[in-house]
């Protein structure tokens, strides 16, 4: 909504208007169909990661970490590849033929997904925070990537009188995004190697359950 209202106002006609929020739509709606071959490696890292949580197994936790950070990064390098083998074929095109649309497609997927290698860390740390019952912490930190980009997006577009501000904000809050995220990766994994080494009390690194278990024993007669 933000880009559509910045678009609108920069530009000079009613038809140019349409044109850049067309264009801006298509880049939203193909964009998580290639990011969610990285988004769904967290549906097997948050029960992994969460059961050697709760079983205080801070080795297998830091291994499950290692491992979904190199099969995740792996995995959006590859479709970063193949997006733009895709798109490699779109400008050849265009030196046939230039359409002022079909350029700003071109442009907008490579900003769009651009930090997708990046942003496996960014998705792991949110669903660690949440594992370990630090909802705030976790809003936090997925809410950050929305402030960069609106922010970037007032700022570039409305600064450039340009379009394309828009997509450069999608860039350039992404990589700030991505930063935070693996800043926060690494503050975890080296807390839980100093919990393993018994530098640091389990409880100060994941922090106290809310509530307590009650168990019963019953003792055959």
């Amino acid at each position: 909504m933000v880009a559509n209202a910045l678009l609108k106002r920069i530009s000079s006609s009613y038809a140019q208007t349409e044109q850049w929020i067309t264009n801006l739509g298509v880049v939203y709606k193909m964009s998580p169909l290639i990011a969610v071959t990285n988004q769904s490696f967290s549906y097997a890292f948050g029960p992994s990661f969460g059961f050697a949580l709760g079983a205080r197994d801070f080795a297998r936790m830091r291994e499950i970490m290692r491992k979904t950070l190199f099969y995740q990064s792996i995995s959006g390098l590859f479709m970063w590849i193949l997006m733009n083998i895709v798109i490699n074929s779109v400008c050849n095109s265009l030196t046939n033929s230039y359409t002022p649309m079909t350029d700003d497609l071109t442009f907008g997927f490579r900003c769009y997904n651009g930090m997708l290698p990046l942003m496996c860390c960014f998705l792991c740390v949110n669903d660690i925070n949440q594992l370990e019952q630090k909802p705030f912490k976790a809003f936090i930190v997925q809410i950050n990537r929305l402030f960069f980009v609106v922010f970037f997006e007032v700022v570039l577009t409305l600064g450039l009188n340009d379009q394309k501000g828009v997509y450069y904000a999608f860039l350039i809050g992404d990589f700030c995004s991505a930063c935070i995220g693996m800043i926060n990766f690494v503050e975890r994994y080296l807390l839980y190697g100093m919990v393993m080494r018994g530098e640091v009390d389990a409880e100060y690194v994941v922090g106290k359950a809310k509530g307590k278990k009650k168990i019963e024993v019953y003792e055959e007669k």
